[in-house]
């Protein structure tokens, strides 16, 4: 009898075991979608005026203030590396049948992004992506330079690096921890802020750079051939302007 037990016992352990293996392969479908921060900094050139009884003071004219509200982004794969509490760590290289287009003012896509990914508790995930692919630069983020008096004046900037941008991904639960399980529905949001890419830059600096002309139009193009040095600034805060985030 003593031997039935132990026996039944060490049965219903692997058992166990075999269950809890295969729950941790069972697939969480992770849809992914895009956000662009906007931003906004400058300054206004108050009026020259002195304030006094009967003069009529104009209103402050914007001066040196820019604002990036619109892009677009290109992507030709993405990499997952994920470390997990329990079970194996799991990594893929996703099999895209083309480029992925982004327009981040909308966050409309050409195609779906979603993946089947291993149910668990991830203390680590890495995302890699891969720019590229598409007709233009893999990144673009557009705005409007005010120049006082003059107007505003189109800005845009090309980030054509190829080099793959790895990101730590985070949980919205403020956790250091993402939990995906399979009866829960999960999104993680890829989140350009593009205010990480512009602060160190004075509007002053990009007030003051060269402006080309695109079809009789003027416009600051900022890439690694028109005004290098900003786009060295720039393109040097792309990745860590990027976030992921698991709900």
């Amino acid at each position: 009898m003593a031997k039935w037990f132990l026996l039944t016992s060490f049965a219903v352990s692997i058992l166990i075991a075999s269950c809890t293996k295969d729950e941790l392969t069972l697939p969480v479908r992770v849809s992914f979608d895009f956000e662009l921060k906007p931003h906004e900094e400058g300054s206004l050139l108050k009026s020259s005026l002195e304030e006094g009884p009967g003069i009529l003071q104009p209103p402050n004219i914007p001066g040196g203030r820019i604002s990036i509200s619109r892009g677009s982004l290109a992507i030709e794969s993405i990499e997952f590396d994920g470390r997990r509490d329990e079970g194996r760590d799991v990594f893929f290289i996703s099999d895209l049948p083309g480029p992925l287009l982004v327009e981040l003012e909308t966050g409309k896509v050409n195609r779906e992004l979603s993946f089947d990914i291993p149910q668990g508790v991830y203390n680590m995930v890495e995302i890699y992506l891969n720019p590229g692919g598409g007709d233009t630069a893999p990144l673009i983020l557009e705005g409007n330079l005010t120049r006082g008096a003059a107007g505003e004046i189109p800005v845009r900037f090309e980030y054509t690096i190829s080099e793959k941008l790895k990101i730590r991904a985070e949980s919205k639960h403020q956790s250091n921890k993402i939990v995906l399980r399979k009866d829960v529905e999960s999104k993680a949001s890829i989140i350009i802020d593009a205010g990480s890419v512009f602060q160190f830059v004075n509007p002053s600096v990009i007030r003051n750079a060269s402006v080309s002309s695109i079809q009789g139009k003027e416009i600051i193009i900022v890439s690694p051939d028109i005004n290098v040095d900003i786009f060295n600034a720039l393109a040097a805060r792309v990745e860590k302007s990027i976030s992921i985030v698991f709900n």
